[in-house]
């Protein structure tokens, strides 16, 4: 299933899936714009922004059924899911939040945590994904798009440990 935004004169920036074996379906199409529309791994949420409140949110719909959940506070895009679909992160700004997600029983959103605020080079942010979430939910941010070397930093949580430690 792929899930996509469909720009529409009448309606706007509208939601919809594609399955592998069938026909284009619509998902949202309203007054307001919707889009980057992103799959929990599982398929089963689906995640988007939508101007619906006045301002970009990040809301995530039960899929396939029609319950749709706002789950950032003040504003928020360009989400990212975790591996396993527990935590759908996202930005406003310079801030990178992240939300605590379930569905088993009934859908529940964590308050949005906000994790770093971080500078980036916002003009790779309107063109491509630029961050994404390591398996054991590190962020990894091109923060300057305008440099070719990349400085990855493994168990820094040790080193910084050895640091304070030294200095005591």
């Amino acid at each position: 299933m792929l899930a996509y935004t469909e720009q529409h004169p009448d309606t706007g920036f509208d939601l919809w899936t594609f399955p592998v074996d069938g026909e284009p379906r619509p998902i949202l199409v309203s007054p307001t714009n919707e889009y980057q529309s992103m799959f929990s791994s599982d398929g089963s949420l689906l995640a988007n922004v939508s101007d619906t409140s006045g301002r970009p949110e990040i809301y995530v719909r039960v899929y396939p059924k029609d319950e749709t959940y706002r789950v950032s506070a003040v504003g928020g895009d360009a989400h990212v899911w975790s591996k396993d679909g527990g935590e759908l992160y996202f930005r406003n700004g310079r801030k990178f939040f992240a939300v605590a997600i379930s569905h088993q029983s009934a859908f529940r959103a964590s308050a949005p945590e906000l994790l770093h605020e971080i500078s980036f080079d916002r003009a790779i942010a309107r063109f491509a994904h630029y961050y994404d979430v390591a398996s054991d939910g590190r962020l990894l941010v091109v923060r300057d798009c305008s440099k070719k070397q990349f400085n990855i930093i493994f168990n820094w949580f040790d080193e910084l440990e050895g640091l304070v430690q030294r200095n005591h």
